[in-house]
């Protein structure tokens, strides 16, 4: 059973796309991605942030500076900084957050 770990940073959630056709093959590619590659890393507590449908524990994120910059994978390098700190990350595997492609 999914639970939250014990000094968990953040939880990433799959993003999607309300408007994609079911027939796309590259889109629904992703799904392996959002599915069974982040439910093997929420396994081992090391869940990259994808930007998008992440939501950061607030003393979490205070303790490290807020979230890195400078650099274009802002959101990658913020859950590298959180995984060397000692934090949990987590991925859920519900779909909360839907864009337009």
């Amino acid at each position: 059973p999914w639970t939250v770990k014990d000094k968990s940073g953040f939880i990433q959630t799959p993003q999607d796309f309300w408007n994609v056709d079911a027939a796309d093959p590259l889109v629904h590619s992703a799904r392996f991605f959002y599915g069974p590659m982040l439910q093997g890393r929420d396994g081992i507590g090391a869940c990259p942030c994808c930007g998008t449908g992440v939501v950061f524990k607030r003393d979490a994120l205070v303790s490290l500076g807020g979230q890195s910059y400078g650099s274009i994978t802002e959101d990658y390098n913020t859950a590298m900084n959180m995984l060397g700190s000692g934090f949990a990350t987590m991925f859920l595997n519900e779909r909360l957050v839907f864009g337009m492609a």
